[in-house]
């Protein structure tokens, strides 16, 4: 074998190693993905209700790193659920329906009583201490990336409040 053979030879099986590595990269590259941001969920609960009651409330504490809304909720024991918040106007404690909850970046928010809460209308059923209540909790991070979070929530007796211990 002569030299220019030779050199021909190395030339190609380093344009051949070259195109390996380049793939190898390529495809590394395809099968890394930006994991969405994790909303992270904690202490979910429901108010129990008496016979008849048609709505409660839901509570929990929601953590994201990167900052997320609540833009939507639903359960399929409701008819209804939407994100209220309950603000003060002199006197008289107001209840209003807002589009979505800011979880801020590296933050929690917490839903809790005579504040942020997520109501459940149209109750097909009464809540007893001990049932639990499935929740679909949708959000947005602050890069537009959907979320879809499941939740069950543990429901306490009616008198209950936040700071009463889980069932």
């Amino acid at each position: 074998m002569n030299a220019v053979n030779w050199v021909g030879r190395c030339a190609r099986a380093s344009r051949g190693l070259w195109l390996l590595r380049v793939l190898a990269l390529v495809a590394a590259i395809g099968c890394v993905r930006s994991a969405p941001a994790q909303v992270t969920i904690s202490e979910p609960w429901v108010r129990g209700t008496v016979e008849g009651q048609t709505s409660t409330v839901a509570y929990m504490k929601f953590k994201s790193d990167i900052g997320a809304r609540l833009v939507s909720v639903t359960s399929p024991l409701a008819a209804r659920a939407g994100v209220h918040e309950m603000t003060m106007d002199g006197n008289l404690m107001r209840m209003r329906t807002v589009d979505a909850l800011q979880v801020p970046a590296g933050g929690t928010l917490a839903l809790e009583e005579g504040h942020q809460h997520l109501m459940l209308e149209g109750l097909k059923r009464s809540l007893r201490p001990g049932d639990t209540v499935p929740l679909t909790l949708r959000f947005v991070d602050s890069r537009g990336t959907t979320q879809t979070v499941e939740v069950q929530a543990s429901v306490r007796a009616l008198g209950a409040s936040s700071s009463a211990p889980a069932n």
